[in-house]
């Protein structure tokens, strides 16, 4: 059991066309890998590997070279990954679906890195319409935050030694991930009115790991719902007060608002979420943690929120 195969399947569509992309795989080699898609509704294969033995088979459909492809193809290395580089533009696209439409945000605890993709968007942004989005985003999660700064500094920096052989590249974007900050602005309270000041906290040193966690997927939240994207999400709860648990999970549930169907995927211990009134039966899947640490799927057959 211990050491069984992996299997992943997803069906996407890509311009009206759907597609279903299956591997199974071990660690040390893929066993399987189909990609399939109906191009005028009926159902036609693009190819399948069935062992590291033999040949990939092609469909019909297919465009492109195959052999030069084939020669840099490992036992561990999917081929659609290989063909990436290809001039076969059916499966460049269907691999930029796989890098440009699905993120997956790990970070159990956003606190503990604080390299912020919002922030470097923030700032990398050529007007104030993103900055005035993730305030937006913030303030509807009732996070009281009233404007966001963006400041450079090189005092977090100064003693930082990097070994000789570090690219360049790698080196700047660590140097720029450090150095910039994220302020967020609070209004000041007087006597139990709100005022006009507002008092900025540095969101690594003074926010809460709510906040912080909050701000961290901002623009994952963001990108999600303005491309259409899918957004997987591990220890969703981690960090997060239950009250924003619920406050994410409605927001994508929401077709007004998620009007280019962006998904949602989490992993949670968090059942405060069934309690969301529009959340629909085949939403929710169960896990249950078998005697020898295997995950088992119970198929839930009453649940009703």
């Amino acid at each position: 059991m211990l050491y069984k195969p992996t299997k992943f399947e997803i069906e996407f569509v890509i311009e009206k066309i759907r597609y279903r992309y299956t591997t199974i795989f071990t660690k040390k080699e893929i066993l399987r890998e189909e990609l399939i898609f109906y191009p005028e509704g009926t159902r036609a294969s693009l190819f399948l590997r069935e062992s590291t033995e033999s040949r990939p088979k092609y469909g019909s459909y297919f465009r492109g070279e195959k052999k030069s492809v084939e020669t840099t193809l490992l036992p561990n290395r999917l081929l659609l990954s290989v063909f990436s580089n290809s001039t076969n533009e059916i499966l460049k696209n269907v691999y930029r679906y796989f890098r440009d439409h699905i993120n997956i945000h790990v970070k159990m605890d956003s606190s503990s890195n604080l390299n912020f993709s919002t922030t470097q968007i923030i700032k990398k942004s050529n007007s104030t319409s993103y900055k005035v989005l993730v305030e937006k985003f913030l303030q509807a999660a009732d996070l009281s935050i009233s404007d966001i700064r963006i400041k450079e500094t090189q005092e977090t920096i100064k003693n930082i030694t990097f070994p000789d052989d570090m690219p360049e590249k790698i080196k700047q974007d660590f140097i720029e991930s450090i150095a910039t900050q994220a302020y967020l602005g609070h209004y000041i309270y007087q006597d139990g009115k709100i005022t006009n000041e507002v008092e900025y906290f540095n969101l690594s040193d003074e926010e809460s790991t709510g906040t912080i966690k909050m701000y961290d997927m901002a623009s994952e939240i963001i990108g999600a719902l303005r491309f259409g994207n899918i957004l997987i999400i591990d220890e969703f709860n981690s960090g997060l007060h239950p009250s924003l648990n619920k406050f994410l999970v409605t927001l994508l549930n929401n077709s007004s608002i998620n009007k280019n169907n962006a998904q949602l995927l989490i992993s949670t211990h968090d059942t405060c979420i069934l309690d969301i009134p529009d959340l629909r039966r085949e939403q929710v899947w169960f896990t249950d943690k078998n005697s020898d640490s295997s995950t088992a799927l119970i198929i839930q057959q009453s649940y009703s929120p």
